[in-house]
C-alpha cells in the first residue's frame, strides 16, 4: 500500500481526518472523535525487515508515545523492526550514537547546535524535527517562593548530566538576569519520576523537567507546581530532533527517510488519539508502571510544541526543518555567547532525509 498523503487539513482534523489519511481499518459510521482502531492485516512491506534502534530523549516518558505508536503501526509498514532504548540526555545520546550503540538518537536541537558549533562532534546530522518549540523547563512546588527564573539563584536544582536544561542554563540565567553560578546542582537520572520524587521529598527546590510532564510531576508530589519554561526566557528555540551518524546518512539514506516518515506518522497519530497512543506506550515493558492519566496529559500537552502555527507565514512541512527558524535558533545561541558566529543550518541538518512532506 502506498503511503497516504497527509495534508494540513487532516493534520488538524482529528480522528476523521486521520482515518481518511491512513485508509486503514476505520469503520464507517464511527462516532465523531472515536480513535482510529489499530490497522489490521499484514504490513505492506514485502522486502527484508531491518532491525534498528532509537534512543529516546531521556528515559521513557509520555512524550515518547509517538515512537510507541510508530513501533506498533507504522515501522512494520516500511520494513523496520525498531527497538526503543532509554536515552540519557543530549550529550550522552550523541556519544552513544557516534559509538554505534544506536542507529537513531533523539537530541535537543540547541544542544546539537552547541556540539557541532564548538567542534569535536561533526560526524552526525539532524534529519527530522519532532518539536518545533522547546519543551525544557524548571518546576517547583507552588508556594515555595520560586515564581520566576531569578528565584532559582542559590537554590538546589536537579539535573541530568548532558541534558538540555543543564547545557543551556548559562544562557537561560544570563537572559533572565541572574548569575548562574549560585545554583546548587543535584544530579539525578534520566527518569523523570526520580526528579519528581526529589522535589516531593524536599531534597531539591526545583527540578529540571519538560513542560508536558506537569501532570505526572503533580501526581507524584501531590501538589501543584510552578512551571518556568525555557521559551519564556530564550524565545523561539526548537525542541527535539532525530539524528543519525554521517555514515548512516551517506550509506542508507532510504532507511533514514523510511524511519522518519513512519515516526512522524506515529507522532501525528499520538496527537490525534492520545488515549489509544497512551495505551500503546504503557504496553512497553519500560513504561508499565506509569499512570495512564499522566501519559495522556503529556501527549495532549505536546500539540502546542509540535503542530504548525499561524505565526509562521510559510512554515516547513510537519517534521521538516525551516531554515529561517533554524537561523533564529542559532542567532539566539550566538547572542547568548554559547556558540561562535558563522554557524549555518546546512552544517547541522541533512534536509533531504526528512522523508516525504506531511503538510
Amino acid at each position: 500500500m502506498a503511503p497516504a498523503v497527509l495534508t494540513r487539513r487532516t493534520l488538524m482534523a482529528g480522528g476523521a481526518g486521520l482515518a481518511a489519511a491512513l485508509a486503514a481499518g476505520c469503520t464507517a459510521g464511527s462516532p465523531p472523535g472515536t480513535p482510529a482502531p489499530v490497522p489490521g492485516g499484514s504490513p505492506a512491506w514485502t522486502g527484508p525487515v531491518e532491525k534498528v534502534s532509537v534512543l529516546t530523549g531521556a528515559g521513557f516518558a509520555g512524550r515518547e508515545a509517538g515512537l510507541a505508536a510508530a513501533k506498533r503501526l507504522f515501522f512494520p509498514q516500511v520494513g523496520l523492526d525498531v527497538t526503543m532504548v532509554a536515552g540519557r540526555g543530549t550529550n550522552e545520546n550523541l556519544k552513544l550514537l557516534r559509538s554505534g550503540a544506536a542507529t537513531f538518537a533523539t537530541l535537543d536541537v540547541s544542544g546539537a547546535i552547541m556540539a557541532k558549533a564548538k567542534g569535536g562532534a561533526d560526524d552526525f546530522w539532524l534529519t527530522c524535527l519532532l518539536h518545533r518549540r522547546n519543551l525544557a523547563c524548571f518546576m517547583a512546588l507552588s508556594g515555595s517562593g520560586i515564581n520566576a527564573p531569578a528565584d532559582l539563584a542559590g537554590k538546589k536544582v536537579s539535573f541530568v548530566p548532558g541534558g538540555i536544561n543543564h547545557l543551556l542554563f548559562g544562557a537561560y540565567a544570563g537572559l533572565a538576569g541572574f548569575p548562574p553560578g549560585g545554583v546548587q546542582w543535584v544530579q539525578a537520572g534520566p527518569v523523570q519520576a526520580d526528579h519528581a520524587k526529589l522535589l516531593a521529598g524536599r531534597k531539591v527546590d526545583a527540578i529540571s523537567q519538560f513542560v508536558p510532564a506537569q501532570v505526572a510531576v503533580e501526581q507524584i508530589t501531590g501538589r501543584p507546581v510552578t512551571v518556568l519554561p525555557f521559551t519564556k526566557v530564550m524565545g523561539d528555540i526548537h525542541g527535539s530532533a532525530i539524528a543519525v551518524t554521517q555514515q548512516t546518512a551517506a550509506s542508507k539514506p532510504d532507511l533514514v527517510r523510511r524511519f522518519n516518515e513512519a515516526l512522524l506518522r506515529g507522532l501525528r497519530y499520538a496527537l490525534d488519539h492520545p488515549e489509544t497512543a497512551a495505551q500503546m506506550f504503557l504496553e512497553l515493558p519500560q513504561a508499565r508502571t506509569q499512570q495512564k492519566l499522566a501519559v495522556e496529559g503529556e501527549i495532549k500537552s505536546l500539540a502546542g510544541y509540535v503542530h504548525l502555527t499561524t505565526a509562521e507565514p510559510s512554515p516547513a512541512p510537519f517534521g521538516h526543518f525551516d531554515r529561517t527558524r533554524l537561523m533564529q535558533n542559532i542567532a539566539i545561541l550566538q547572542g547568548a555567547g554559547q556558540i561562535p558566529a558563522g554557524f549555518t543550518p546546512d552544517q547541522l541538518v541533512k534536509f533531504d532525509l526528512a522523508g516525504n512532506p506531511i503538510t
